[in-house]
């Protein structure tokens, strides 16, 4: 698996304080493995297991959700309330430009999974919701993770904060 480099003006977007984001080019397979070799050298991330992806993570269902979530990873607090916060669902052009661009990275037909309990709704999920669940997944940090996957390509997004 090879790091590939990220959209330019893609790490504006994500506070590295309290976000990850990688692609990867990869020949498929076992993608929760492969997203724990990904993450592996990240201080918070590194005990990301494959077991843990597998059981704790359900698949988006719908491309605008995986839209909303790459939102609320890049631009959303974990722990403060949205109403408190700048509303996601204000219309951002620069954030909504450079989060497409990195979609449209893994090409055509990705599979998206998530450990945000809203992707139990289905293809109505709300992930910008005020209120939602998640199964933790990076150990003893809040965390929302994205992950995109297709035949040769593999994006991993992370969202975490302390409890």
């Amino acid at each position: 698996m090879i790091r590939l480099p990220l959209p330019p003006g893609t790490q504006e977007c994500f506070d590295a304080r309290h976000c990850f984001a990688a692609l990867a080019s990869w020949s498929g397979g076992d993608w929760p493995r492969a997203v724990a070799e990904v993450v592996r050298r990240h201080p918070v991330l590194q005990s990301v297991e494959p077991a843990l992806l597998r059981k704790h993570t359900q698949e988006v269902l719908s491309p605008a959700g995986a839209f909303e979530l790459a939102t609320l990873i890049s631009a959303g607090s974990l722990l403060v309330a949205h109403a408190d916060a700048v509303s996601l669902r204000t219309p951002d052009p620069k954030r909504e430009q450079c989060l497409r661009r990195l979609l449209e990275c893994l090409g055509e037909g990705p599979t998206y999974f998530t450990n945000h309990g809203g992707a139990e709704e289905g293809r109505d999920a709300d992930f910008l919701t005020t209120a939602f669940h998640a199964d933790v997944i990076a150990g003893p940090t809040l965390d929302i993770c994205l992950i995109g996957v297709t035949n040769q390509r593999l994006l991993v997004l992370w969202r975490f904060e302390e409890d």
